[in-house]
């Protein structure tokens, strides 16, 4: 039943995610990583804007994700593209059920909210660096949620995740924020090794 449960609402969430292009952010991320590989380096002005000559941008804070969806486009065109954006939402939708056992008041809560959570979002489920930002928000609250079970090593790997987010998208604080928030509620850990390992690696992250 609970395999029937998951694989329906996967499904359903495959339904609604997948479908032909339809961020215009995505063609402007394809010519300035186009660009990159011509010129050697990312233009300091705008080449686009024709009715405004020379005009500055600053597209840096997200230039690793314009070559990731290139890299996607050259590997497999749009629609390789449109999978990846597929299986990136299942991965965002399927946390919840994989990370623990679920009764069967978990996987109908799980179920309820998926549906929910699908439809809220539905206007933002775009071929945009936003959606790697989705992703690394989950990830790092994978990391937590393991870490509240039982301390790990997983947990090592976040100064190397923020390096790369840095580069991505611009709303990597909201990942510092679940750190300290998991931090913050758990103080009285203060005394063991793998909390004051935790603080050093999310100082760490916001360093970097």
């Amino acid at each position: 039943m609970k395999w029937f449960v998951s694989f329906s609402i996967l499904l359903l969430v495959t339904s609604l995610t997948c479908y032909a292009i339809q961020s215009d952010d995505l063609f402007m991320y394809l010519a300035i990583a186009r660009q990159y590989f011509r010129a050697g380096s990312f233009p300091a002005h705008d080449l686009f804007l024709y009715t405004l000559t020379d005009y500055s941008w600053t597209i840096y804070h997200q230039w690793l994700g314009y070559l990731i969806y290139y890299g996607e486009y050259i590997l497999g065109g749009f629609n390789f593209i449109i999978i990846c954006k597929v299986v990136l939402i299942g991965f965002f939708i399927s946390f919840p059920i994989l990370c623990r056992r679920n009764s069967g008041s978990t996987l109908f809560i799980w179920s309820v909210s998926a549906i929910l959570a699908i439809y809220a979002m539905s206007f933002r489920l775009m071929e945009r660096t936003s959606l790697l930002s989705d992703f690394l928000i989950i990830t790092v609250l994978a990391i937590l949620y393991f870490e509240s079970l039982r301390p790990n090593r997983w947990k090592y790997i976040l100064p190397a995740l923020f390096l790369f987010w840095v580069n991505v998208h611009p709303v990597y604080p909201i990942g510092w924020a679940l750190c300290f928030l998991y931090l913050f509620c758990n103080y009285k850990q203060w005394p063991r090794r793998h909390y004051r390992h935790l603080i050093i690696l999310t100082f760490t992250s916001v360093l970097i």
